[in-house]
């Protein structure tokens, strides 16, 4: 793990890379290991609604018109927490303008669980279901063929996670079911 971007530098199981990571002093190209916390990818224009508010993001992919790879990317986070299989890194958020406000104490965690505990799970904040994801076995779906996170027997997760005045909520096993492979969000109630 690195301070910037709070990047997975390298993941190696029985001395094998999991991950295309990148070396120590190099910089990081193509947000490799990095967190693209709230959002993966580009929002159009910036724009976007939360709690009946239409809100501007601050243009990161300016010729384009984009905000891109989220808020955090280019951020220094430090280590919160660390157990033998899994780390909780954390970071302040300053917001720039009022769309900064929704995303106020962002944290992520970075999870590595047994075979045995795949499939749909879901982060639980205020009682309502804030984000699914697939916990997914080498083999078990394309995309993790592809992407290369999971060797014998461990997966790897990586999630975001709000931490509200209530406090940090956790997971739980998501009544949704995989419909083809692939996971299927319930909407947030």
């Amino acid at each position: 793990m690195v301070q910037l971007g709070g990047a997975l530098r390298d993941y190696l199981v029985n001395g094998r890379p999991v991950l295309d990571g990148f070396n120590t002093g190099s910089a990081i190209t193509g947000g490799r290991g990095q967190l693209l916390v709230p959002w993966p990818n580009r929002v159009g224009g910036g724009r976007y609604r939360f709690d009946g508010r239409s809100l501007q993001l601050p243009l990161s992919e300016v010729e384009k018109g984009n905000a891109m790879h989220g808020l955090l990317r280019w951020t220094l986070w430090k280590l919160l927490a660390r157990t033998e299989d899994s780390v909780l890194l954390g970071t302040t958020l300053c917001p720039r303008t009022s769309a900064f406000l929704a995303f106020a104490g962002l944290f992520a965690i970075l999870a590595i669980a047994p075979r045995a505990q795949r499939g749909l799970w879901e982060l639980v904040i205020g009682q309502k279901t804030a984000l699914v994801v697939m916990a997914a076995a080498m083999g078990d779906v394309d995309e993790a063929r592809v992407a290369g996170l999971t060797d014998l027997g461990l997966v790897v997760v990586v999630a975001a996670a709000y931490m509200l005045c209530r406090g940090w909520y956790g997971w739980r096993t998501s009544a949704a079911e995989p419909a083809g492979g692939h996971p299927v969000a319930r909407p947030v109630a």
